[in-house]
C-alpha cells in the first residue's frame, strides 16, 4: 500500500481530483481533511500492482469571485529494483536548497566584487594621483646623492634678503 498526499493552503475549501494518467481513471475515494480554516490536505490510498505505477495528476479548483482557479501537479510512481536506494522528499528538498544556497552565496560573492571595483575606480576618477614634477625629472645618482650646495656670496635676487643683510652688517 502507498498513500500519495498533498497539503493546500485555499480558502475557501477546494475540490480534489486524484487521476491516473494511463489509464485515465478517476479515484472518487480520496479523502480530503479539514486542518485548519484555509489548509487542507488530500490523501489517496492505493494498494500497488502492476497497474498501478506510472504519473498521477492531482488537480485542486477552487471558486474565487464566481471564477473557477485550478492547480495542477504531478508525481510518478515507479518500480525499484530490491536493491536500489530511495531518497525521501525531505533528502531532495534539502538537496534543492544547499545547491540553491551555495548558487546564492556565490551571486552575492561577485555582487561585492563588482561593487569594490566600482568605488575603486570613482575614487580613483575624483582623486587622481598627483605626480610631483621631481619625480618626472630625469636625475643622476650623484645629483640625488649631493648635498644642496649653500651659497654665500651675498648676491641674491630678493630685496628683502638684501636690506637683512645690510642690517647685519650696520
Amino acid at each position: 500500500m502507498v498513500l500519495l498526499e498533498i497539503n493546500i493552503e485555499a480558502y475557501p475549501e477546494p475540490s480534489f481530483t486524484w487521476k491516473q494518467l494511463m489509464s485515465d481513471v478517476e479515484y472518487p475515494f480520496a479523502k480530503t481533511e479539514k486542518v485548519s480554516e484555509n489548509n487542507f490536505i488530500s490523501t489517496l490510498e492505493l494498494i500497488l500492482d502492476q497497474s498501478s505505477f506510472g504519473y498521477y495528476i492531482i488537480t485542486v479548483q477552487n471558486i474565487i469571485n464566481g471564477e473557477t482557479k485550478a492547480k495542477t501537479w504531478g508525481i510518478k510512481i515507479i518500480e525499484l529494483d530490491p536493491g536500489t536506494n530511495t531518497i525521501s522528499c525531505e533528502q531532495s528538498v534539502y538537496q534543492e536548497g544547499l545547491g540553491a544556497g551555495i548558487g546564492i552565496g556565490i551571486g552575492i560573492s561577485a555582487v561585492i566584487v563588482i561593487l569594490v571595483l566600482l568605488a575603486i575606480f570613482i575614487y580613483r576618477k575624483y582623486h587622481p594621483v598627483i605626480m610631483h614634477a621631481f619625480l618626472l625629472t630625469e636625475r643622476t645618482y650623484e645629483e640625488l646623492n649631493t648635498p644642496p650646495v649653500v651659497n654665500d656670496n651675498n648676491q641674491h635676487n630678493s630685496g628683502d634678503v638684501k636690506e637683512y643683510e645690510n642690517m647685519r652688517r650696520n
